[in-house]
């Protein structure tokens, strides 16, 4: 029978996007019709045996286990694993470790395996295929750890080679049956990872792993535990990680609490730490009450909380772990004692040189080779500002604001520490100022842009992200801990990179570039709010309402709306498409997060257009509401299928659709008002939320100014306000008024917009349009900016439209490199998708005006103004903190030759600040400068680097009063004639 010869290519080359990851090192190429020179792993007569020497880690042994499962997986055939060299094999899978393995030391004697790039090295491993390399072995297949998890990370690497993807129990991802299996000639090497510890925190596991572990995988125990954490390590390795953090949680069982745990983490190669309020390992939320005595309080029983911590590193000591110093409260809240900051910090130091003491006496009086972390977590930032000395071997873990912005990056002091430095990251969050746990809504781009500034700020030592319950987090987590093991493999403009080859891998080539753009624009809609901040909370101010405006702009809500709905299209659209083996696996990863967000947010905005249409008297208000009813049912429907249809029921009580139960969940509710009898005709026009009725033919509305110069077109809503509706008419007063549809009965929203081949010209042209129904009118009065002046169309690319430029910061007219820094475009940021940032990272600061304008980058936009005077810039930037300590994030601002002012985005220090509520809730914060501009006419609008690591998405100029910009802003306000 002839074999269909099928390739695939893991690790591949940029471009080279099946079945693996294409951004990382040479090729492993698997194929199905072997040539004489390939290594067999399964043909039709033959299975490989695996040898792994009897020295090696028990967990190298078990992960060999999982590569005969994982050959088993894709040929339905298992290779016998050996404990010592047969005398003859046609070929073999050597597995072991430059430290223990005897064969392996051997071949490097020999000269056959050179492992010199590893030997000396953490965590890295070697992958070669050698003919004859021993007597009577006539191919083998050599995998060569430079330690325990070297050699497990080579194994998974095959794994994943041969077609198993490390979802594939996690997220049903299936595995492609092969009846035959050979490995192309190669030698592969990897590692060191560039960050030493990499792992994740599994928290706020009320609403999701906990209930789905009691209820469904383990009932027995009824909690999260060894059963639970077994699958949980072999996901982390097979992603390369080491390091986890466990569930803490009230009503959670402490990790520490079952020695079952630490055995199976032992058994795995797992390092067990713990998060930055449960120091010395201990969960205090599940732990203190039942084995502390007293207060949990340093100050007044000191005795009784070094007792506690004394009892686990003893009973620890003998496991590879990395030990949280200091102290919080019991629970993520602030150290108990009371007192000033700076007796605080003095306390803290206090505690730490007790904890120290402890973990000398029991686990390694050297205590540079104890693994030590703090992390300076909310309040706890201020005190080591106040006393950052702490011992140089303790690895200091940098906390993001919980926002997945970082809050301090390394000076040079700290990047000089012994032990180093590392990052604390959340994808999901539990506090102010809202939750976000239900759906993994932060953008790839974001966790790239923060993690590699920190990275290259020194925070090599430890990275942590906070995954929530896991799913629906899987993207994210997989992608920071691969950015974990080389955060420079990725560039800012070529992150998409990320997603296809991942859907490629999981999924196959056809369908992997449209996967990836669905989740591109399901990060960028997210990045503008997230799906859990769509929802309405009338006790939190910051949601009162979504946010985006039913009346500006175009109508965003309706915009954002018409987003999410042809997303879900698409969706569907794939899901169709799909084999019916991957729809299980693409519903986790893909079609639960869009559909779902798609339902939040029309559940959210229909019930804010209710209230609006209610508040203008529109009949038609009660609609929306139960089209927010309608979304309500879909979200319930879709968690039903997610608990109950996919995988057989796998993953019962995994996911909530409403985590707490907070209000921005809740089925929508209002009051419906009564619609008066009769024919009343209403109208309501863009830019105004007030609406007219045809009983009052005083009031006049107005659209918006139109420019010959920007083309923008505007909406009238023509609609009943009473319970009849009968024909209408819209009649310009002039021919250069377009309407459409210009007649119509019932509700219908009308697009205005100007014929400008016959428009006259003048810069305050009038006109309008009258809206008739039966013995009903109403007057909408229209304006026209048509100047004999075409100058803008020659020498600027953005003119003002009605005192107001508008920029996206990527539309440069000019980009002028600095120094030592550039703007650089970043995908996957900002509102529409790019944004500007500073490349390096690791710039100088440049913040003497003097200097500035000749050694920072700049950023150059040719504008037009109408009106001399005193304009204001509104910088729109991504709300990040600077690399300096305790300093607001800056920029310099200038119009022509004027001399740059430096302005600031507002600085949060903590987590009570209004400003950075708001800035976190929309992903944007504002710096504002003041110019007098003397003239009207070309103006160039220059906006320089001073801090680096600096992201801004737009900005807008301004003359008069600030306007009404909206949620999203304005569009652009670009010069769009050319004559």
């Amino acid at each position: 029978m002839l074999l269909v010869r099928f390739v695939v290519l893991i690790e591949g080359v940029l471009g080279a996007m099946v079945a693996g990851r294409p951004w990382a090192g040479p090729d492993i190429q698997i194929t199905e019709a072997p040539s004489p020179a390939d290594m067999v792993l399964v043909d039709r007569e033959h299975v490989v045996q695996i040898l792994v020497d009897p020295n090696e880690d028990h967990a190298v042994h078990r992960a060999a286990m999982d590569l005969v499962e994982d050959v088993y997986r894709v040929t339905g055939r298992r290779p016998e694993l050996l404990g010592a060299m047969p005398p003859r094999a046609e070929g073999l899978v050597i597995i072991g470790t430059a430290q223990n393995g005897q064969t392996i030391k051997h071949l490097g004697q020999l000269g056959r395996l050179d492992l010199g790039r590893i030997a000396d090295a953490s965590e890295a491993y070697l992958i070669q295929t050698l003919r004859e390399p021993l007597d009577g072995i006539g191919m083998a297949l050599v995998i060569a750890g430079s330690d325990r998890r070297g050699a497990i990370y080579g194994i998974y690497t095959i794994s994943e080679a041969i077609g198993v993807s490390p979802w594939y129990w996690w997220a049903d991802v299936p595995v492609k049956i092969r009846r035959v299996l050979a490995i192309r000639p190669l030698t592969y090497r990897q590692g060191p990872p560039a960050v030493r510890y990499r792992g994740i925190f599994i928290n706020d596991e009320d609403f999701g792993l906990r209930p789905w572990a009691a209820r469904t995988f383990d009932p027995d125990l009824g909690n999260i535990g060894p059963k639970t954490y077994a699958k949980v390590f072999e996901l982390l390795l097979r992603l390369k990680g080491n390091l986890l953090w466990p569930a803490m949680h009230e009503g959670t069982v402490a990790f520490n609490r079952l020695e079952e745990n630490r055995r199976i983490a032992e058994e795995f190669g797992v390092i067990i730490g713990s998060s930055h309020c449960e120091q010395m390992l201990r969960n205090n939320v599940d732990e203190w009450h039942r084995y502390g005595q007293g207060d949990y309080d340093y100050v007044t029983n000191r005795d009784g909380v070094l007792r506690y911590w004394e009892a686990r590193v003893k009973e620890f000591a003998r496991f590879e772990g990395i030990y949280t110093v200091g102290m919080r409260g019991i629970h993520d809240s602030g150290m108990p004692g009371g007192g000033t900051q700076q007796q605080q910090a003095a306390r803290l130091h206090q505690i730490i040189a007790d904890q120290r003491q402890l973990l000398a006496r029991y686990v390694n009086q050297d205590l540079s080779k104890v693994p030590q972390m703090f992390c300076p977590y909310k309040e706890v930032l201020a005190l080591y500002r106040l006393a950052p000395d702490i011992p140089a071997d303790i690895t200091i873990c940098w906390p993001d604001d919980n926002w997945g912005y970082v809050r301090q990056f390394c000076d040079q002091q700290e990047r000089a520490r012994q032990g180093g430095a590392g990052v604390y990251y959340h994808l999901s969050y539990w506090g102010l100022p809202y939750d976000y746990l239900w759906l993994c809504s932060t953008p790839l781009a974001l966790a790239w842009e923060e993690l590699t500034k920190a990275y290259d700020y020194g925070a090599r030592a430890i990275w942590v992200v906070n995954v929530g319950d896991i799913k629906p987090a899987e993207i994210g987590m997989e992608f920071i801990l691969d950015m974990a093991w080389d955060p420079h493999r990725y560039g800012p403009g070529d992150l998409d990179r990320y997603l296809k080859g991942r859907f490629a891998r999981d999924f196959g080539q056809p369908w992997a570039e449209e996967m990836a753009s669905i989740m591109e624009e399901y990060y960028r809609l997210c990045l503008q709010r997230r799906p859990e901040h769509m929802g309405i909370d009338p006790r939190n101010r910051l949601l009162a309402d979504p946010g985006f405006s039913v009346m500006l702009n175009g109508d965003e809500a309706q915009a954002r709306l018409d987003a999410f709905e042809h997303l879900a299209e698409r969706v569907d659209a794939l899901e169709h498409q799909l084999p019916a083996e991957y729809r299980d696996a693409f519903f986790q990863l893909v079609a639960y997060p869009v559909k779902a967000a798609a339902s939040m947010n029309e559940k959210g905005l229909c019930l804010a257009r209710f209230k609006v249409y209610s508040s203008q008297g529109r009949a038609c208000a009660a609609r929306y509401l139960a089209q927010a009813v309608d979304a309500y049912r879909r979200i319930q429907e879709l968690t039903d299928i997610y608990n109950h249809r996919i995988a057989g029921g796998k993953w019962r009580g995994m996911m909530s659709a409403a985590p707490r139960n907070l209000p921005v969940f809740a089925f929508p509710s209002g009051h419906v008002q009564p619609v008066p009898q009769g024919t009343i005709l209403g109208v309501a026009v863009e830019g105004d939320e007030r609406a007219v009725t045809g009983k009052d033919p005083n009031v006049v509305l107005s659209l918006p100014r139109f420019s010959r110069f920007t083309r923008r077109r505007y909406f009238i809503d023509v609609f009943a306000v009473g319970t009849d509706s009968t024909p209408w008419q819209a009649r310009p007063s002039d021919r250069w008024i377009l309407i459409e549809p210009n007649s119509a009965e019932g509700d219908r929203r009308l697009i205005v917009d100007i014929d400008w081949a016959v428009a006259p010209q003048g810069q305050d042209v009038k006109g309008s349009i009258t809206i008739v129904s039966g013995g009903q009118q109403v007057d909408v009065q229209v304006r026209l900016f048509n100047p004999t002046d075409a100058a803008p169309a020659e020498c600027a690319d953005f003119v003002e439209d009605d005192g107001l430029i508008v920029i996206e910061a990527e539309h440069t007219s000019s980009n002028r490199p600095g120094r030592d820094a550039i703007w650089q475009e970043i995908e996957g940021l900002g509102y529409n998708g790019k944004a500007m940032c500073t490349q390096p990272f690791t710039a100088g600061i440049c913040d003497k005006p003097s200097e500035i304008a000749t050694s920072s980058p700049s950023l150059e936009y040719k504008v037009w103004i109408w009106q001399a005077g005193r304009w204001s810039v509104i910088i729109r930037a991504l709300p990040t903190f600077s690399v300096q300590a305790g300093m607001p994030q800056r920029v310099a601002v200038a119009f022509d030759d004027a001399l740059p002012q430096i302005v600031s985005l507002p600085l949060c220090l903590t987590e009570q600040d209004p400003n950075w509520q708001q800035g976190v809730l929309r992903n944007m914060a504002f710096a504002t400068s003041i110019h007098q501009l003397d003239r009207p006419g070309p103006h160039l609008l220059r906006i320089w680097m001073v801090d680096p690591g600096i992201v801004i998405d737009s900005i807008v100029a301004c003359i008069g009063p600030r306007p009404r910009l909206g949620y999203t802003l304005p569009p652009e306000t670009m010069c769009k004639v050319r004559d």
